[in-house]
């Protein structure tokens, strides 16, 4: 019996069942179409994935050329004819409008099949379903653009470095405080600040990558112009959510105004007390409202 007349069986209904199954799992449909004749077949997939119902419509080339957006069908004819020249597999992304009037993005894997004569004689192809895959790359995408934007906005001085102590996240505060112009601290974290400094961080760092708790100090730090600043610190071992630690969190802020104000204060009560001593006077303060005298 010729393999065309073959009766179906049980089995090959399982095997359509299972097909079906899988493209709706992976939300991909696969299309053969004959050059020669025009006949065009899709999955039953491919069909829904358009918006239609399985084997409702007649297919044909110029039909699923008329769901392309017009900016992809030139790209899409151009992109066919040259890799039908070598029977080359390929990968094109098309923006289609379906059924009811919604586009998608779709990814094909397309081969040509060439006859013996070099001819194109059908083409086979794989189409997923990436709308929802883009749409959730681009939603991660404004998140973490929002987060840098935030990161950005912060005055305080934030960065993330990874095992090899290279810089995988820092913020503006940190740019404009500790590097110059002909330094990226991204790709050249050696130059960024003293070697005095850089001892005293690998030294918090390594302490920082050895424990869970916040390790906190304080230093003084030359910024651009290099003038001291005196900063308070934080280092932290960061850990995924496998539990493993892979990443280092430094927060650094400027606290040299307040500590100038402190010293100033703490400088002027000693003269104060020197004064009152020698002078052999008391300094009453008395609260008329309170009370409280001191």
């Amino acid at each position: 019996m010729p393999k065309s007349e073959r009766p179906i069986t049980h089995t090959d209904y399982q095997d359509s069942d299972r097909l079906l199954n899988v493209e709706a799992l992976a939300n991909i449909g696969s299309f053969e179409w004959e050059a020669a004749t025009d006949k065009l077949e899709w999955s039953e997939h491919l069909y829904k994935i358009y918006g239609y119902e399985p084997f409702s419509i007649e297919l044909s080339f110029d039909f699923f050329l008329s769901h392309l957006e017009e900016k992809n069908r030139q790209g899409f004819l151009d992109a066919l004819y040259t890799n039908a020249e070598t029977g080359s597999q390929y990968e094109f992304e098309e923006v289609i409008t379906k059924n009811n009037g919604d586009s998608a993005i779709l990814l094909s894997s397309i081969k040509p099949i060439l006859d013996q004569e070099g001819e194109l004689e059908r083409v086979l192809g794989v189409c997923r379903d990436m709308t929802e895959i883009r749409a959730h790359n681009k939603m991660l995408s404004n998140q973490k653009a929002f987060y840098e934007r935030i990161l950005d906005q912060l005055p305080v001085q934030i960065t993330v470095k990874d095992q090899e102590s290279k810089f995988k996240l820092i913020n503006k505060a940190y740019i404009q405080a500790t590097s110059n112009n002909k330094v990226n601290p991204l790709t050249d974290s050696s130059k960024v600040s003293s070697d005095e400094t850089d001892k005293l961080m690998r030294a918090k760092d390594k302490e920082a990558q050895s424990t869970d708790e916040d390790v906190k100090f304080e230093t003084w730090i030359k910024n651009t112009e290099g003038r001291e600043r005196f900063y308070s610190l934080i280092k932290k071992r960061l850990r995924d959510q496998n539990g493993e630690s892979n990443d280092l969190l430094t927060i650094a802020w400027d606290r040299t105004d307040e500590y100038q104000l402190e010293e100033a204060l703490r400088e002027n009560e000693e003269r104060l007390t020197v004064a009152t001593v020698g002078g052999k006077v008391g300094i009453v303060d008395w609260n008329i409202q309170t009370g409280h005298v001191k």
